[in-house]
């Protein structure tokens, strides 16, 4: 019997930024595998989380109120 394919534990780190280049902060930034974090500041995230093997990957960003 095989077996299977443990988690891979991730983190994915990056900065929000309107068309000018200036930081967006309070963006909300979640993935459909669990994590949920909120844009500092100065625009920047890191989300953690573990991936199943083979399941697909989303992020979704939301930005109420902004634009």
């Amino acid at each position: 019997m095989a077996t299977p394919n443990p988690p891979i534990k991730y983190t994915l780190t990056g900065k929000i930024v309107d068309v000018d280049n200036q930081p967006i902060s309070g963006t909300t930034i979640s993935s459909i595998l669990g994590g949920n974090v909120k844009s500092q500041a100065n625009g920047e995230f890191n989300i953690k989380g573990e991936y199943p093997f083979g399941e697909i990957f989303k992020v979704n960003i939301s930005v109420p109120e902004y634009g």
